[in-house]
């Protein structure tokens, strides 16, 4: 007989004053109803609960229901301070001797893989698909310990083995995909985890397999698309934003039956306002001229540009193109005029400049060279707005005053970033 249809048949065999909470309470503690009795067979030796350690010795013991049935089975031994505790096999029957949980215990700890059963949903605290009711009972909760931590994944299926939640676990924390499933096998939804929060793509899904709802998470907290427009309907910026934390992780009793996401406290948070107010700079970042021309282009994490970055003039030509390191302009950058002829070029480390620079006029004749020696003899580069203009290319600050409008904070203030030299 299958496990499956032996646990089927254990929970059809229910007398008919079973009530869902008669087997909720947490196992390792269960307490000795009237009329239980409880009997011990011959101590067996068993192994240490850590690899490797010397044989522990354990007694039987049996719990059973008022009308003799046992109730309990389940193995014990006495920890360093002679205390009884579950060690070995553990489980559990219903008055007519059908078995209903299964699992094993190291010095007292859930270890291993665990099963027990459940007549119906209702049972069950968690969130499922909207027409879950089409699942048949009764089911089957399996999951995996380690130290009496979830570990691994705990997996609730119906009496046609079709699954229901499918949840991954590390450290007694969601870790991984986590799935939701409708009655016909499709996806309900789909939400990543890291160490208990959400982080990564959350997508719920439609009966037909549509997509219904998809939002990105990063550590609880949500990306969010933000659009400014020009007056006329054209696009300005796109950028993606985190918003503050939705979540800050997990209540999960398996036992149970039990999982729920704990909502953030924003009002213990200790992130700046503004982050409240438009949400941190984290993904995609671009930026277009009033023309439709895409401007600039970039990414950022936590607000700190990363990676490559590019700037276009309005009639479609490069402008200028660098990269960042959590948030500093580093290694080649250059710079072109409009007519596609380089501008500039030189080398950064950590926003200053080093070795050879050049620069040209449109016409591709030198105008300038300098020579820095290390990162201390170049002039800073800082990060200011900078609108959809390109980052300056001078290094001297009054031959910028000179040669081209001073661009200052007047500018939107969060529209962009580029290095500017000060």
């Amino acid at each position: 007989m299958s496990r499956r249809f032996r646990f089927a048949l254990a929970l059809f065999a229910l007398p008919a004053t079973f009530s869902p909470g008669a087997f909720a309470a947490e196992p390792s503690l269960l307490p000795l109803a009237a009329g239980v009795t409880v009997s011990s067979a011959e101590p067996a030796a068993q192994p240490e609960a850590s690899s490797g350690g010397p044989a522990r010795s354990t007694e039987f013991v049996q719990e059973r229901h008022p009308n003799g049935k046992i109730r309990v089975e389940r193995e014990v031994t006495q920890d360093a301070n002679d205390n009884f505790v579950n060690h070995g096999v553990w489980t559990m029957f219903n008055d007519r001797g059908e078995e209903t949980a299964r699992g094993e215990y190291r010095l007292g700890k859930r270890h291993g893989n665990w099963q027990r059963s459940h007549v119906a949903l209702r049972e069950l605290d968690l969130p499922f698909a909207p027409n879950a009711a089409g699942f048949k009972g009764p089911f089957l909760s399996t999951a995996q310990f380690q130290d009496g931590l979830l570990d691994g994944v705990w997996l609730i299926t119906d009496l046609e083995d079709r699954k229901v939640v499918e949840l991954h676990y590390s450290g007694d924390r969601r870790d991984g995909k986590c799935t939701w499933y409708f009655p016909n096998g499709n996806v309900w939804r789909e939400v990543a985890y890291k160490q208990g929060v959400r982080d990564g793509q959350f997508v719920e899904y439609a009966g037909d397999g549509s997509v219904a709802k998809q939002y990105q998470y990063t550590d609880g907290a949500r990306v969010v698309v933000q659009v400014e427009w020009y007056k006329k309907g054209q696009k300005k910026l796109e950028v993606d934003t985190l918003q503050p934390p939705e979540f800050a992780g997990t209540v999960d009793d398996w036992w149970a039956g039990s999982s729920r996401e704990l909502a953030a406290d924003l009002q213990r948070q200790s992130a700046p306002v503004t982050i409240k107010v438009v949400g941190v700079r984290h993904g995609g970042w671009k930026l277009w001229h009033a023309s439709g021309q895409l401007a600039a282009s970039g990414q950022f994490e936590h607000d700190r540009p990363v990676g490559k970055f590019e700037w276009v003039h309005a009639n479609g030509q490069q402008a200028c193109r660098g990269e960042y390191v959590q948030g500093q302009p580093v290694g080649v950058w250059t710079w072109w005029h409009a007519n596609g002829s380089k501008e500039a070029n030189g080398s950064l480390q950590t926003g200053s400049q080093i070795g050879k620079w050049l620069w040209w006029d449109d016409e591709g004749r030198v105008v300038k060279s300098a020579q820095f020696t290390d990162s201390q003899s170049g002039l800073q580069l800082t990060l200011l707005p900078e609108g959809i203009q390109p980052p300056a290319a001078d290094i001297d600050a009054a031959e910028t005053a000179a040669k081209r409008p001073t661009r200052t904070a007047s500018t939107p203030a969060r529209a962009g970033h580029g290095p500017v030299i000060r």
